[in-house]
């Protein structure tokens, strides 16, 4: 096989989307990573809505001035893992308008990284409450 020496050869692979499912109004972790690095980009987008920015990181702090209304004040980071190579997003009060496919992008000096995530949101949870009564006839007096 001949390679031009001038020919730069990027190989990329397909990966299939990962899937989450959550509950409607409790959190989610929308799982993401990379290979570590000092510097990294990360942005992430709900591409089934137009590419809506969710969440950015870059000079190690949140830029969220961006950042889509609908996700503001909801979603963050694991800033204490992001130095070893951990990007997910983790989202708060979770709705059912957050469903859909979202976009994990990273940058760093090794290279970048593109990641899908299917997120389904299932209905409120329902927690079933028992109330048990006990009569006893030592206690009723009828008259």
């Amino acid at each position: 096989m001949f390679f031009d020496s001038g020919l730069l050869l990027t190989i990329c692979c397909s990966v299939a989307d990962s899937e989450v499912s959550c509950v409607s109004m409790e959190s989610c972790i929308l799982p993401c990573s990379f290979q570590d690095d000092t510097e990294v980009i990360i942005h992430w987008n709900q591409v089934t809505a137009g590419d809506s920015p969710v969440h950015s990181f870059y000079y190690n702090k949140d830029q969220l001035a961006h950042q889509d209304q609908r996700f503001r004040g909801r979603t963050s980071l694991f800033k204490d893992q992001i130095s070893g190579g951990n990007a997910s997003l983790q989202l708060t009060g979770l709705q059912v308008q957050d469903q859909g496919r979202y976009k994990c992008y990273t940058g760093t000096n090794r290279g970048r990284n593109e990641s899908f995530i299917n997120l389904k949101v299932d209905g409120e949870k329902h927690t079933e409450h028992h109330l048990s009564v006990f009569l006893s006839s030592a206690f009723i007096n009828i008259q």
